[in-house]
């Protein structure tokens, strides 16, 4: 309430603020990304081989992993091909290495470690979907990175990532904690391929529309003009 103006990331936390006291002066400003150089044209879409799928962030409880690797699991013994790519690192990856040889999944999950810059654009463009069943988030980064480079997010709606995405449009919303939800959903994209197609090029378009960083500097200069006018 003492504050010139308050910044959010999600309708949700809007609503928030507004309904708390009608006199805070609050401005949703979503995060920004700038798009992958690689153009989208350049992807080659999987249209036959194993889908791919990966996730990039801080290895943490909360992000839902344990989960994907019970996904790619029950997917394998249904006799699916599934890989799973787990960049970044944290303090749950040494839980998470013992799960995977336990389950004999050391084949299907890799553990590619902290990558930046190329590398990162190189990990979205190979890999088909982009697996992020968090318990909790703002507006995760990672999230618009992947949608940029036209890799397909199966994630949960939490924080403003459903502002970001409608579900079967531009990524597959699953509920927190739902193996057999994320299993259904990398099930379906696994067998459309053409649906796959789609919201590859969905999620690229959502977010070279609303969520690069020439609109945020639009956002932020309103935001400043107006706590200068104060």
């Amino acid at each position: 309430r003492g504050s010139h103006i308050v910044t959010v990331l999600s309708s949700g936390e809007l609503l928030a603020c507004q309904n708390l006291d009608n006199r805070i002066s609050v401005y949703l400003v979503p995060n920004a990304v700038e798009i992958a150089t690689q153009p989208l044209s350049g992807r080659e879409y999987n249209k036959d081989n194993p889908l791919r799928l990966v996730f990039l962030g801080r290895i943490v409880q909360t992000k839902g992993l344990r989960e994907a690797i019970g996904a790619v699991e029950r997917l394998r013994k249904q006799g699916r091909s599934i890989r799973l790519f787990l960049a970044g690192s944290g303090p749950y990856e040494t839980e998470l290495r013992k799960l995977v040889l336990s389950l004999g999944l050391d084949g299907a999950v890799k553990f590619a470690g902290p990558v930046f810059g190329e590398a990162k654009d190189k990990l979205w463009f190979d890999n088909d979907v982009f697996i992020f069943p968090s318990y909790g988030e703002g507006l995760p980064y990672s999230l618009l990175e992947a949608m940029g480079a036209g890799c397909v997010p199966v994630t949960c709606p939490v924080g403003a990532i459903p502002d970001v995405i409608e579900d079967g449009v531009h990524g597959v919303l699953v509920p927190i904690r739902d193996v057999d939800a994320l299993v259904t959903a990398i099930r379906v994209l696994d067998d459309d391929r053409k649906l796959l197609i789609r919201m590859s090029e969905a999620a690229r378009r959502r977010v070279d529309e609303h969520y690069t960083i020439s609109r945020l500097v639009v956002d932020l200069n309103n935001v400043y003009r107006e706590a200068l006018s104060q």
